[in-house]
């Protein structure tokens, strides 16, 4: 058989190349009512942008985008002048796809006025995509007119997914179930928020605060009564909720009523550098008690020692510290970072605080000048500017510094 002549060849060549430049543009990059968009201009229009977007990603060698641009174009016309609506060809911007979990084809998700990405699920069809685009639009309206309950960085404003899958899940969680619109009958809104702030300033070091306001949420779910406040704590295996049932009103009350159900931590005994790193990078403070030899602090001396410090972890539990005790001449590098000499008097209290590596210590400790040392500290006065050097070497395998995540 005779082989075709080169120009066939080229002109089919020239064919297919010109069939795939079609294939790969013909969707949206003429739409007046969709834009085509790429890692740069993504940036730029969406991630930057303030505008609620809806996107599809697409790919144009998949039949089903293929078969799906004319719905999407209607979808496009119909929402002109309310939201943008744009499209995202993987094959163009796979970081983009992986950035947000795309895992199949095609996918819609609406990025929202503060940036978060809702996908949307059920059907595609032109009205159901409409109508899930109107609800975010309703919504967001809505928000912009009613004023946060709470605006503070302590208290974290939920949904009731965040609520399934956050709070009932791990961490200590105080939350506040409020109404803005509907006060209660004994007493308005505006106490509980009163009581509520207060509480999360006082507890907020080693407590998460949150509150979900039934004005601002699109679930139907509701809770009985409220205002009311939910205590969530314990292992995920063995979550506890707890119900305040006393007088919103009264700070301490419910201040006792959250102590009373927290665990004092443990005291922990120092025997390494690597012990230490593990018990205190993940928390705000690390106080170490320094402990004389048993030559010179017999067994009623030790004993009388981790009494006082498992009063002070019961005092100061809501804390986010580490407490512990290390015996004179176990780790003497950390000796030398503190300036321990034979000259100090023990029991001796060491404290740093993780995040700014800041340091302070008291000899001679005992109940009283402990609880008055560390009340300077936990309340921003008991601190020198000066970070403690050498410390940051101690926690360096793990060390991340620490911005009141927890």
């Amino acid at each position: 058989m005779r082989s075709q002549p080169k120009a066939v060849t080229m002109f089919f060549h020239n064919l297919n190349l010109l069939l795939l430049i079609v294939n790969t543009f013909a969707f949206y990059e003429e739409s007046p009512y969709v834009t085509e968009l790429d890692v740069e201009n993504f940036e730029r229009e969406v991630t930057n942008g303030s505008d609620i977007w809806l996107l599809q990603f697409f790919s144009t060698s998949n039949d089903d985008c293929h078969a799906y641009s004319d719905e999407y174009e209607k979808i496009g016309k119909a929402l002109n002048g309310f939201i943008k609506v744009g499209a995202v060809d993987v094959n163009r911007a796979r970081l983009l796809a992986y950035k947000h979990n795309i895992r199949k084809l095609p996918t819609l998700i609406y990025v929202n006025k503060d940036r978060t990405v809702t996908k949307h699920k059920g059907e595609r069809q032109a009205m159901d995509v409409v109508n899930m685009a109107v609800k975010l639009i309703s919504k967001q309206m809505k928000d912009s007119l009613i004023e946060k309950y709470i605006d503070l960085p302590f208290i974290k404003e939920l949904t009731t997914t965040e609520i399934d899958k956050q709070v009932k899940v791990s961490g200590r969680w105080i939350v506040g179930h409020v109404n803005s619109e509907k006060p209660d009958e004994n007493f308005k809104t505006e106490n509980f928020k009163t009581s509520f702030i207060h509480v999360a300033e006082k507890l907020q070091d080693n407590i998460k605060f949150g509150f979900i306001d039934y004005n601002r949420i699109e679930e139907s779910e509701t809770i009985n009564e409220i205002p009311s406040m939910m205590f969530y704590f314990g292992k995920r295996s063995n979550r506890t909720e707890l119900k305040f049932t006393g007088n919103m009103k009264s700070i301490d009350e419910i201040i006792n009523w959250v102590l009373t159900n927290v665990k004092k931590p443990d005291v922990l005994e120092l025997s390494s550098e690597d012990v230490l790193r593990e018990s205190c990078v993940n928390k705000k403070y690390c106080i170490i008690t320094l402990v004389d030899t048993p030559s010179n602090c017999d067994k009623y001396c030790r004993k009388e020692t981790k009494y006082v410090i498992s009063s002070l972890t019961e005092r100061y539990k809501y804390f986010s510290a580490t407490w512990a005790l290390v015996k004179k001449g176990t780790m003497p590098t950390l000796e030398d970072i503190f300036g321990i000499t034979i000259n100090t008097k023990l029991p001796a209290m060491l404290v740093v605080n993780v995040q700014t590596l800041a340091s302070k210590e008291l000899e001679d400790v005992d109940e009283e000048n402990a609880q008055s040392f560390l009340e300077d500290i936990f309340h921003g006065k008991g601190f020198p500017e000066h970070r403690l050097p050498g410390f940051d070497n101690l926690l360096q395998e793990h060390y991340k510094p620490w911005h009141d995540e927890l």
